[in-house]
This record gives structure tokens, C-alpha cells and sequence, in this order.
């Protein structure tokens, strides 16, 4: 059944203008963006199909790319790049504080800050925030992204975005899709190396926060060690 056929109320984009944004499921917001199906399904289906891809949800959904969207059948290029879009303007939404020179004194800000970024990512990326002597956000980057359970930092690259940035200090962040924010070996590892890479340069290295979908670990909250027992931080 088209959605054309739907009761006037009960269409996606009527509904959403005489009810408000908030009335309507995400199945049905998903819709207004699909906006037109197959010839066997309706935008509403693809839809609640592209959800179902995403155990329904919008976290997963948000770390699709253009090229796993194409995969839902009814979703082509122009769609997948009109959901991407709208994916991104929410993610950007939620990133605003860290990109309006907040104060990064907290690694709970720098989780809330960068959690939109890497939640629902099947796959660890690694970022640094770039900060000026008051720890304010001058800019942040990513720096490099691995596979599903490792990523090396670019040590090099690091050093040189925070000498460009003129930065004082930086934050290294990077995520853990399997769920667990502990630190590897190797995590500690890098740590070491870039606290050694930019401390010729006069830049501090404030934090390394791993962030997982519902927590995180900030080495200087947990005033870590290295292996041989000199602290982290």
C-alpha cells in the first residue's frame, strides 16, 4: 500500500506538520528523508527495514555509511546521501559543546563531547582535542581509524596538528566497540609515546579517555601506572 493511499493523518510528512516532529516514530521520521519506496514497499517499510538492519537503533544507524545504506533494497544513492546528511546534522548538533571552545577539564565532558562521534561505530577511530593554555577546544581531528578491535595512533600526525593548531595541550580520545573501555596493552603503549613525543614541544598531554557505548576511561581520573610503575599522568 502507497503511502499516498494512507488516511491524510496518518501520512509521515501531514502528520509531522499538523502533530509536530515529536509525534511521529522513527520509522515514520526515516520515511519523510526515504521518501519514496519500491514497487513492492513503501517509504514506511524501507524504513522500518533500515531500522531492523540497525536492531532499531538510531546509534547504529548514525555509524552507517553511504555504501551499508545502499545495501537496503529501495535506498539508492541520493537516499543513502540524504540520510547520512541528516545523521551527520544531528551528530554535529550533539558535538556542539566541544566545538564551541568549552573548557575540557573533565573527561565526562570529553566523553558527552565525543560520545555522538564514536558511538555506534563498528570499528576504533582515534581523535585529539586540541587545547589552548585554559584547556579551552581550539579545534579537534581525527587522527587515524582501525578495525573492529585495534588502531595505532599516528604519533607524528598528532604532534603535528597540535604544533600547527598552536595548542598547548591535548587530549587523546579513542573508542572501544566491543563494549569495554579498558585500556589494551598497546593503548598504554601509544599513550607513553606520544606523552614522550610532545613533551620537547612544551605540550602537555592532558588525558587519554577510551570511550565504550555506555562508559569510559579517563587515565588521569584513574590515576594509571605504566608497566614500570611510573604514573601515567
Amino acid at each position: 500500500m502507497k503511502i499516498m493511499e494512507f488516511r491524510a493523518e496518518e501520512r509521515p510528512r501531514e502528520k509531522l506538520l499538523e502533530k509536530g516532529r515529536e509525534s511521529l516514530t522513527s520509522a515514520e521520521l526515516l520515511a519523510i528523508l526515504i521518501c519514496t519506496g519500491t514497487v513492492e514497499k513503501n517509504a514506511w517499510d524501507v524504513a522500518r527495514e533500515l531500522l531492523m538492519e540497525c536492531d532499531g537503533k538510531l546509534e547504529k544507524l548514525m555509524g552507517m555509511d553511504v555504501w551499508r545504506l545502499k545495501k537496503i533494497p529501495g535506498i539508492g544513492k541520493a537516499k543513502a546521501a540524504t540520510i547520512a546528511a541528516a545523521m551527520e546534522l544531528g551528530r554535529r548538533a550533539c558535538e556542539e559543546r566541544v566545538d564551541s571552545g568549552a573548557v575540557m577539564n573533565d573527561p565526562k565532558l570529553v566523553f558527552d563531547a565525543m560520545l555522538p562521534r564514536l558511538k555506534g561505530l563498528d570499528h576504533e577511530q582515534c581523535w585529539v582535542l586540541l587545547l589552548d593554555k585554559s584547556l579551552r577546544c581550539i579545534a579537534k581531528e581525527k587522527v587515524t581509524s582501525g578495525g573492529g578491535s585495534s588502531t595505532v595512533f599516528d604519533t607524528r600526525q598528532i604532534v603535528r596538528a597540535a604544533i600547527d593548531r598552536q595548542a598547548n595541550a591535548i587530549i587523546l580520545v579513542h573508542n572501544h566497540p566491543c563494549g569495554d573501555c579498558t585500556p589494551s596493552k598497546a593503548d598504554i603503549e601509544e599513550t607513553r609515546k606520544l606523552q614522550m613525543a610532545v613533551q620537547p614541544f612544551n605540550i602537555m598531554l592532558v588525558d587519554h579517555v577510551v570511550i565504550a557505548p555506555d562508559g569510559f576511561f579517563s587515565f588521569t581520573e584513574e590515576s594509571a601506572f605504566y608497566p614500570d610503575g611510573s604514573k601515567m599522568f
